[in-house]
């Protein structure tokens, strides 16, 4: 009997050494592979999040991925003009990142390159919001047609699945002879990882522009862009689109739609 129960022992705690020394290593190297295959695959998905995929607002993140590009165009039917816009941000050190992209405008008819720099200031993690700071040189403004300095604040905030953000700026041309105002407003839901819907909106007003080159941009006073976003995740690259109202400021007002649609890629 004690042979018996000696045998069966050393039965079992062999069969517990085999399974913890020769499965062990496979099932690490199995982790360790699943791990890789997820951050790889969370790397757009975290730009998404983040609202680094939206239009219009800025985020005030830098630290959901490494480097993202954009590319997003479309047709905005109040302001009667195709539009393109390539982004690419990259975060240099600690909270600061750099932009640099080109626009693309039907007036002139040109690419024209923009630069811009953005420092995030705060974290939700540890003062209960995500703030940041930016200042951007654009070729194109509300009424600069050669082009305007802007100063930008951000200030985001996410409730569990919801992330709420909102935007203030203020762009002037170099001379100071034009001036506007900027609200951005937008929120995002995570359906999935890969995938983020929401809303995302623009609102620009005439601070004091001359009345010449007023005209010249087309007579508006004001113009807002307000619509549903979103973007899907598949692995490092999205895919993006946005649609909605277009307000065009003029005396009297033309209202229409635009549709944007595009790519993006995150390492």
């Amino acid at each position: 009997m004690r042979k018996f129960d000696r045998r069966k022992v050393l039965g079992i705690a062999c069969a517990c050494a085999i399974w913890g020394v020769l499965p062990s290593g496979a099932l690490r190297a199995q982790g360790r592979d699943s791990m890789q295959r997820e951050a790889e695959r969370g790397v757009a998905a975290d730009s998404g999040a983040a609202a680094m995929l939206v239009p219009f607002s800025i985020s005030p993140r830098v630290d959901s991925q490494r480097a993202v590009v954009r590319a997003l165009g479309g047709y905005d039917s109040a302001r009667r003009s195709a539009q393109l816009e390539a982004l690419a941000d990259v975060t240099i050190i600690g909270p600061l990142a750099l932009r640099v992209g080109a626009l693309y405008s039907q007036r002139p008819d040109s690419f024209r390159p923009s630069l811009g720099a953005r420092v995030q200031a705060m974290s939700q993690e540890n003062f209960g919001v995500d703030l940041g700071v930016g200042v951007f040189y654009r070729p194109e403004g509300f009424t600069q047609a050669e082009g305007e300095i802007e100063l930008a604040v951000s200030v985001a905030r996410r409730f569990g699945r919801f992330y709420t953000f909102a935007n203030v700026l203020y762009g002037q041309d170099p001379e100071a002879a034009e001036r506007d105002g900027e609200l951005r407003l937008g929120a995002l839901y995570t359906v999935t990882d890969p995938l983020q819907v929401g809303l995302d909106s623009r609102l620009r007003v005439d601070l004091g522009s001359e009345d010449g080159k007023r005209r010249a941009e087309g007579g508006a006073e004001y113009d807002l862009l307000f619509g549903p976003t979103a973007s899907y995740a598949l692995g490092p690259v999205a895919v993006i689109a946005h649609g909605g109202l277009s307000l065009f400021g003029t005396s009297p007002a033309r209202a229409g739609a635009v549709a944007l649609f595009g790519v993006a890629g995150a390492i």
